[in-house]
């Protein structure tokens, strides 16, 4: 089992863009995957690819354009080739948002289309937007973040069970605007709450409808279209059953692929933490985990397991006895249980069977690899190539004028006023007494030979009071430095809060966001 070693880091400076290929290298990528596709064997261990693959691309363009529709936004046309991206429904940074833009603008350029999935089946952690606020006082500069949040955090639950209040929703829209009036974020924000309470009003019943409604509207405004699809719906067709059974059938093997793809990625990037990139999945005596979420409507994600003769929800929730696969998975579905995929599963299901490529961003493509693995050694077919995209874009905020070197100078300035005070003398104490005295006296003790024992505890003493000597005939005193560093270690903390690439887009200027995005 071999693994890749490159891994992808974000971008650091501001404006920075990460494409790998490049948008050119893109466009040719999905010519490169859909010959590679074509030569896939029409079945492997009874998996017919070629089927799945034509059947469910055909379901999820009309499922997409049916969900575009009901968002009340504008549908666009085209089939092939499919260029498809995701992300979980949040106001994210404007290094996620890039990748929609690239997918409708690679779509565009081949006469194709782009699907952006709304990744539904992760957990509402993210439910609000961070605001930084600055102040400045006389020889300060402080920095903090407010979040505010337009829905309630369900830590447990997937997004797709996080409902959207229009009470709460007007609320986020009032306070974020409290925080932004005066500054470059009040006008940018302004367009989005408003695109955001239109989605409230009209009745959007999830958080991931009222995110999605309201991002795809400000996507028009910029002039890019993509389809949406939740992962929720995805894995609704017969096409994810079909392949979720597949692999019940198949646990073992897969959950000893799987497991085996994680340990060549920690062995090849040094990782000892067994959770990254991910957890392996569980293999006990007659229950192997399957990488597969499970849970009823309003609960929280739960394991699902397979043994030689059911399904098996963690916790107790229930074992549904059964040795057919699809039949398990339909009276899962028949006792209030919904089956979606988890991290991996989902990024392998649409690269096989969806994608003519898919577009990642650095996180995705850093574990991806993990799947380009499984793919090989599980199926024996060359997995097709991704794209991976990323921007950093900050907020052009006041941030206090200091550099890490400024820390740095303190501190060697503390350090010699403790060894070397000789070096902050003045010209004037440098050259008066009782300076010289000590410096020379310095200059022989140094050179002079030493024993160690009773005589070296002698010279250390004598080196600490000529230096104790010295630092006296200095006008600056330890707590002076001390305040100092402690006022620079508060403007750096300050510089990286403001420094952030994290900050949502609602935050960002209209024309900062098209430069990146290729739109200008």
């Amino acid at each position: 089992m071999t693994f890749q070693l490159q891994k992808f880091t974000v971008p650091r400076a501001d404006g920075e863009v990460l494409a790998l290929p490049d948008f050119e290298g893109a466009c040719a990528q999905v010519a490169a995957n859909r010959r590679l596709a074509a030569s896939w064997p029409a079945q492997v261990e009874g998996l017919e690819i070629g089927r799945l693959r034509t059947a469910l691309r055909a379901v999820a363009l009309d499922m997409a354009r049916q969900y575009t529709a009901s968002l009340g936004v504008s549908v666009p046309s085209g089939d092939v080739p499919l260029v498809v991206t995701g992300h979980q429904a949040e106001l994210f940074h404007p290094g996620v948002w890039i990748k929609n833009a690239w997918a409708c603008r690679i779509a565009r350029a081949l006469s194709g289309v782009s699907v952006n999935l709304v990744v539904d089946n992760d957990v509402a952690r993210h439910t609000g937007l961070a605001v930084p606020r600055a102040g400045r006082a006389p020889e300060r500069f402080s920095a903090r973040i407010e979040e505010v949040l337009f829905a309630a955090r369900m830590p447990f639950c997937a997004t797709e069970e996080a409902r959207a209040d229009r009470a709460q929703v007007e609320l986020f829209a009032r306070r974020v605007a409290q925080l932004v009036r005066g500054t470059s974020m009040e006008e940018p924000f302004a367009v989005f709450a408003g695109e955001l309470l239109r989605s409230a009003h009209e009745g959007r019943g999830t958080v991931a409808e009222l995110v999605s409604a309201a991002r795809r509207r400000m996507e028009e405004r910029f002039g890019f279209f993509n389809l949406e699809l939740p992962v929720g719906r995805l894995s609704e067709t017969d096409e994810f059953r079909s392949f979720a059974a597949f692999l019940i059938r198949r646990a073992d093997s897969f959950a000893r692929g799987y497991n085996g793809a994680l340990a060549a990625c920690r062995a090849a990037r040094r990782i000892h933490n067994v959770a990254n990139p991910l957890p392996d999945l569980v293999l006990q005596p007659g229950k192997i985990e399957l990488p597969l979420w499970a849970w009823k409507k309003g609960g929280p994600r739960r394991r699902l397991f397979a043994a030689s003769d059911a399904l098996i929800v963690e916790e107790g929730e229930a074992r549904i006895e059964c040795r057919n696969a699809r039949d398990a998975l339909r009276r899962l579905g028949e006792a209030g249980f919904k089956v979606r995929p988890r991290a991996l599963l989902l990024t392998m299901f649409v690269r096989l069977f969806l994608a003519d490529t898919f577009i990642h961003g650095v996180g995705g493509a850093n574990y991806d690899r993990v799947t380009d693995v499984i793919i090989k050694d599980f199926l024996g077919i060359r997995p097709p190539e991704w794209v991976t995209l990323s921007a950093t874009l900050l907020l052009p905020l006041e941030r206090p004028r200091v550099a890490a070197s400024d820390r740095s100078r303190l501190l060697r300035k503390i350090r010699d006023l403790q060894y070397q005070p000789e070096k902050l003398l003045s010209p004037d104490a440098a050259r008066a007494e009782p300076a010289r005295t000590l410096v020379e006296a310095k200059k022989r003790l140094i050179g002079a030979p030493f024993s160690r024992g009773a005589q070296a505890r002698e010279r250390y003493h004598a080196f600490r009071d000529i230096n104790r000597g010295l630092a006296a005939l200095i006008s600056v005193k330890p707590t002076h430095l001390d305040g100092e560093l402690e006022m620079v270690n508060g403007l750096l903390a300050a510089d990286k809060l403001l420094a952030s690439r994290e900050f949502g887009f609602p935050l960002h200027r209209q024309e900062s966001l098209k430069s990146i995005f290729g739109l200008e």
